[in-house]
């Protein structure tokens, strides 16, 4: 198989992973669960594809030891782990909005390894000259759109809580009278338990660890906002899709655009001057302003969920917190493991 196949299949099996991710949140803001939904069958043949790729490699002398392969591989035990401890906490605590529980946040750990290895990997084949830059550009575009979409997924809690309880209190829910018999404190299990503050605080830690995770791979003047505008554009399309079915529709995080436009301009006027620190700190204070400007809207209808504004002290340190997240998931990716493929493959020969 190609070098070039072989990333297009990682990144078909992580769209579609994506796309049954989606549709699965929207999904349960609509029936009770069911481990057989049609949105799980769509996350699974994505999983299934994936799995069936790093098979492959790992049938493969060339790829054999390799940190990519290792790094996925590590993704897939997480998550295997993940599903028979979520399908436990379902059958013991019954209904379950909430993407917040542990055994949801195993799966998304499993899954942000499997991307991050297929992004060594792209980098691994770029080093040995085996792919071209533009490969390179394309493949790591769309897998940090699923970074960002696999650290963001957890607020779709909040993003389609507020629309679903907005509508529950004007008599119009899109619940199944299943889900509407057992709601005895709509507010809170509608929201998972969750409290306001933690959307913006999250919100914040999120966009510095994503966004510092893009700069450092370089692959576009305005890399933040190319990715930021992807996912919100993907966002848009499934709330279109979800209108027309119709499906519980969540809010769209556009003010993560803005945060997006603001960081890239912030970067590529200070960076150059070799001031990281100025750069960053302004980026980090950028990142909160983004995040609670849309504290300044009150429409009739919510465009976002609750944010306190006084939580935005927390979202501060939140925010520098995610830089030294994103800083030490970038130090381990630069440390001495085997690396690329052709450096496993002459390890083997000698």
């Amino acid at each position: 198989m190609k070098p070039t196949t072989l990333l297009t299949l990682w990144i078909v099996a992580f769209s579609i992973k994506a796309i049954g991710a989606s549709w699965d949140a929207s999904f349960h803001f609509k029936y009770l669960r069911e481990t057989t939904q049609y949105s799980h069958i769509v996350n699974t043949i994505g999983l299934v594809l994936a799995c069936l790729l790093w098979l492959y490699m790992a049938r493969r002398a060339d790829y054999k030891l390799t940190k990519p392969l290792r790094v996925s591989g590590l993704g897939f035990i997480v998550f295997f782990i993940g599903i028979p401890l979520d399908e436990a906490w379902h059958r013991i605590f019954g209904i379950d909005l909430t993407t917040w529980s542990l055994t949801h946040a195993i799966l998304y750990i499993g899954t942000a390894l499997m991307i991050a290895g297929t992004i060594l990997l792209t980098e691994a084949y770029f080093a040995e000259g085996i792919i071209s830059r533009r490969m390179r550009r394309v493949s790591l575009m769309f897998l940090l759109v699923f970074v960002l979409e696999a650290f963001w997924f957890p607020m779709l809690q909040q993003e389609q809580g507020v629309i679903s309880l907005y509508l529950f209190n004007h008599g119009t829910p899109m619940a199944s009278q299943e889900i509407l018999v057992q709601l005895n404190n709509p507010k809170s299990q509608i929201y998972g338990g969750i409290p306001d503050w933690l959307y913006g605080v999250y919100a914040s830690f999120t966009c510095m660890v994503v966004f510092r995770i893009i700069r450092y791979f370089k692959i576009a003047m305005f890399s933040c906002t190319l990715i930021a505008f992807i996912y919100v554009a993907f966002r848009a399309l499934a709330n279109a899709i979800y209108h027309s079915i119709p499906y519980p529709e969540s809010t769209v995080p556009y003010f993560l655009l803005l945060a997006a436009i603001v960081a890239d301009l912030i970067y590529v006027l200070l960076n150059n001057k070799k001031m990281p620190r100025l750069t960053w700190g302004l980026i980090t204070v950028s990142i909160v302003c983004c995040v609670y400007s849309v504290c300044l809207l009150n429409p009739t209808f919510p465009i976002h969920p609750p944010m306190p504004v006084l939580s935005l002290f927390a979202a501060l340190f939140s925010t520098l917190i995610g830089y030294g997240v994103a800083s030490l998931l970038l130090y381990l990716q630069q440390t001495s493991f085997i690396s690329s493929p052709l450096q496993a493959l002459n390890e083997k020969l000698n």
